[in-house]
């Protein structure tokens, strides 16, 4: 997602793509053992053709490959339900530097013996050993997806919808996405993508997935006219209709595709804590000034401690420059994103 997979200096790009085989799926237990090239999207029409969904999701699943996920500990729209791929994937095959196979491929959703060695792997990102094979956790597939999508005039009041949001709808909450008014901007004029309400400072999208569409639709319906009601958003809609959230959704998980129309894109991917969520973008915003088209954030409110925005400065074309006249989008540790992230006590996430 943020430019890992390209080569800078000398590294060694290692595809997967032929190693694309599901070896065994449990529809009782729902564990699914697979090789590490197999495309997010494919397995995920895989385990729904039988009832159950990938415990992750990404814009990227259309390509991406299950293996490179866990290599990147990638969180995704899911998180907020499921966790990370820490607590779903059950085992790995994996492929030392001297050729050594390792073979952790359990498929024990229970295994207290000895060391879990699998753990140094997700989210080492290849510098350990190649991932060849994983098996992982699917969650049954939910009977009921409800998405809701709301206009708030500020991000405070993101945070606190985001707090009652938690307290109304508990266990049905799956997914609480926030994108601001410059992401809705580049969406409608690149991709042609219309909000479905009116112009806000930030914008909300929340999913409920259960098991029973009434008790989901009564919870969501009193969430929201509590928001309404106190002020906290401003506008919204409701969507149960499978195309009608498809279409909701879009709005969020085609916002890097906007960006990518709009200029040349510098994308970081970086866990904060919630109440400095946005701080990062302002701050960035303030330094960069008209080096940057845009900066925009978007992204999860992950937990209650730490969140994930994506920050994406663009700008209008790229021009090759000595080090020291780069700004702050090239010198992380002297003046870019990366300082701003140590003086917010932020971590870098996802897909480096």
């Amino acid at each position: 997602m943020v430019g890992g997979s390209v080569p800078v200096f000398d590294e060694i790009i290692l595809s997967t793509a032929l190693m694309n085989q599901v070896i065994s799926f449990d529809e009782v237990s729902g564990i699914l053992v697979c090789q590490a090239g197999c495309v997010l999207e494919k397995l995920s029409q895989f385990v729904q053709e039988r009832n159950f969904i990938m415990p992750l999701d990404l814009g990227a699943k259309g390509s991406c490959h299950i293996g490179g996920n866990v290599a990147t500990n990638a969180g995704g729209l899911r998180f907020l339900r499921y966790g990370s791929l820490r607590g779903t994937v059950l085992g790995l095959e994996v492929v030392l530097a001297d050729g050594t196979i390792l073979n952790c491929l359990t498929s024990l959703r229970k295994d207290n013996t000895g060391y879990d060695l699998k753990q140094l792997f997700i989210g080492s990102e290849g510098t350990l050993g190649i991932i060849t094979a994983v098996s992982i956790l699917c969650p049954p597939q939910p009977k009921a997806v409800n998405v809701a999508f709301l206009g708030c005039p500020g991000f405070a009041e993101v945070l606190q919808t985001f707090t009652t949001c938690k307290g109304m709808l508990g266990e049905i909450l799956s997914a609480f996405e926030f994108m601001d008014a410059e992401c809705m901007q580049l969406v409608g004029q690149h991709l042609h993508l219309a909000s479905p309400v009116q112009d806000s400072p930030f914008y909300i999208l929340v999913e409920t997935s259960g098991s029973n569409a009434g008790h989901d639709a009564e919870k969501l319906g009193s969430f929201l006219e509590q928001a309404l009601s106190s002020g906290l958003v401003t506008d919204g809609t409701m969507a149960t209709d499978h195309r009608k959230v498809q279409a909701l959704w879009a709005l969020r998980e085609r916002i890097t595709e906007a960006l990518s129309h709009d200029g040349y894109v510098y994308k970081y991917d970086i866990s904060l804590p919630v109440e400095r969520f946005y701080d990062l973008v302002i701050d960035l915003r303030a330094r960069l000034g008209l080096q940057a088209k845009h900066v925009v954030g978007y992204g999860h409110l992950a937990g209650y401690h730490v969140s994930n925005p994506h920050t994406r400065p663009v700008s209008r074309g790229w021009q090759p420059a000595p080090e020291r006249d780069r700004g702050g989008l090239q010198r992380g540790a002297a003046g870019g994103p990366g300082a701003l992230r140590v003086c917010l006590d932020g971590r870098a996430a996802g897909q480096r």
